[in-house]
């Protein structure tokens, strides 16, 4: 991971537009996919860039089919 990070934050930054967050999409990303890659960041000794953002979709789908 420690030689991955550097390349998946260059490629984030080449596709990010000036002065907007990035936005990360995952469905059940609370429980999985987010702490792994605080993790890994946090293993390498590599801060997430403060303009990344997490959106769990399972909580907008519960939601969604919540019972009346």
């Amino acid at each position: 991971w420690k030689d991955l990070i550097p390349i998946l934050i260059q490629y984030v930054n080449s596709r990010q537009k000036p002065g907007r967050p990035v936005l990360w999409i995952a469905h059940n990303g609370r429980r999985f996919d987010v702490p792994f890659m605080l993790k890994e960041f946090d293993r390498c000794s590599i801060e997430i860039p403060s303009d990344w953002l997490f959106l769990d979709t399972l909580y907008l789908a519960r939601e969604l089919v919540k019972p009346d």
